[in-house]
C-alpha cells in the first residue's frame, strides 16, 4: 500500500511516519524546497498543493491508494487576518487532491478541527451541526464539504487539541509550551473558560492508521478521556513531569486578545473512535505519562 501523507514534516505527519505499519510505501510532500536527507523509506515531493497542474503529476508518477491530508494553514489568528491565503493552503489544496483522489479512486482523509463547532452546544457527536466562530473553522468546514463532495471515498478526520512532543523547530503545543516555561522558571498564566479533551498525538495517529487500513469512510471525532480547561491542564502537566505549579496562575480568555474569536467548550463525543477504530481514549495522565517516557 502506497500512502500519500500531505505535512508529513509537521506534528501530526511525524509522529504518523513514526507509527507507521508495515508494508507501507510513505511519500511525503513538503513545500520546502530542499526535501530532507534523513528520512528513510520515504520518497519526499517538493510541491504546491494549491495548483492543480503540479497535484495530477504527483498522482500520475506515484498512484497512491490513501492520501492523508495533514498540510494547511493551521494558525487560526493568520486564517482570520489573511483569508485568501488560508482559502489557498485549504480549501485550493483540498480541492485539487480531492480531485485527483477522485480520478484514481483513492481515499482521502482529510484532517479537520473541533474548530467547525460554536463551543455553546459540547459534547459534540459527529453528526452535531457545524457553526463555526472564525475564518479557521469556515475554512476546515468548507474543506469538508468539498472533499465529500468531489471524492466518494473520503472520511473526515477531527482531532482536538492534540499535544506531544514537537519536531525540531516545529510548532509547539499547550503541553510543550507549559514544559518549557516552567522548566525555565518562567510563570505561565493559561485560561480557565475554555475546555477540550487533549488528545495524544500517538493516539490520533494510530486511530489514522486504523482508519486506512480497515478503509472506514464518514466522520471521526478523536479525542482523549479528560474534559479539562486550559489552566487545568497546565496543572496536569506539572505534576505529570515534576514541575513547580506554583508559577501556574489561571485567567479568563479576556485577558489574552485575539485576532480571532475561539470557541468556549469544543468537548467531542468519542463513540465511534470507541466503537469503530477499537481505541479507547487515553486519559490526560496516561498520556502525559507516555509523553515522558518517550522524551529524548
Amino acid at each position: 500500500m502506497r500512502v500519500l501523507i500531505t505535512g508529513l514534516r509537521g506534528f501530526l505527519g511525524s509522529v504518523l511516519l513514526k507509527g507507521k505499519p508495515l508494508g507501507v510505501e510513505i511519500v511525503g510532500t513538503t513545500r520546502a524546497p530542499a526535501v530532507p536527507a534523513d528520512s528513510p523509506g520515504v520518497t519526499w515531493e517538493s510541491i504546491t498543493l494549491d495548483n492543480r497542474d503540479p497535484v495530477s503529476e504527483l498522482f500520475a508518477r506515484h498512484t497512491p491508494d490513501v492520501v492523508i491530508h495533514a498540510a494547511g494553514e493551521a494558525n487560526v489568528d493568520r486564517a482570520q487576518d489573511d483569508p485568501i491565503s488560508a482559502v489557498q493552503s485549504n480549501v485550493v489544496t483540498t480541492t485539487h487532491l480531492a480531485q485527483a483522489c477522485s480520478q484514481h479512486n483513492c481515499h482521502l482523509i482529510y484532517i479537520s478541527s473541533n474548530a467547525v463547532f460554536s463551543g455553546v452546544e459540547a459534547p459534540y457527536a459527529e453528526d452535531a451541526p457545524t457553526r463555526p466562530v472564525n475564518n479557521y473553522g469556515l475554512l476546515k468546514v468548507a474543506s469538508e464539504q468539498v472533499a465529500l463532495a468531489l471524492n466518494p471515498i473520503t472520511t473526515i478526520v477531527r482531532p482536538i487539541l492534540m499535544y506531544g512532543w514537537p519536531t525540531i523547530d516545529g510548532r509547539t503545543n499547550p503541553v510543550h509550551f507549559v514544559i518549557k516555561k516552567l522548566r525555565a522558571g518562567d510563570p505561565v498564566q493559561l485560561v480557565d473558560d475554555v475546555f477540550e479533551n487533549p488528545l495524544y498525538v500517538d493516539q490520533c495517529a494510530s486511530a489514522i492508521w486504523n482508519i486506512v487500513n480497515d478503509r472506514q469512510l464518514g466522520v471521526f471525532h478523536l479525542a482523549g478521556a479528560t474534559r479539562v480547561n486550559r489552566f487545568e491542564l497546565a496543572l496536569a502537566t506539572a505534576a505529570a513531569f515534576d514541575l513547580d505549579a506554583s508559577l501556574i496562575s489561571a485567567v479568563g480568555s479576556d485577558a489574552f486578545p485575539t485576532i480571532a474569536p475561539r470557541p468556549a467548550d469544543t468537548t467531542f463525543v468519542t463513540n465511534r473512535m470507541e466503537n469503530i477504530l477499537g481505541l479507547a481514549p487515553l486519559s490526560l495522565a496516561n498520556g502525559l505519562a507516555h509523553m515522558r517516557s518517550n522524551e529524548s
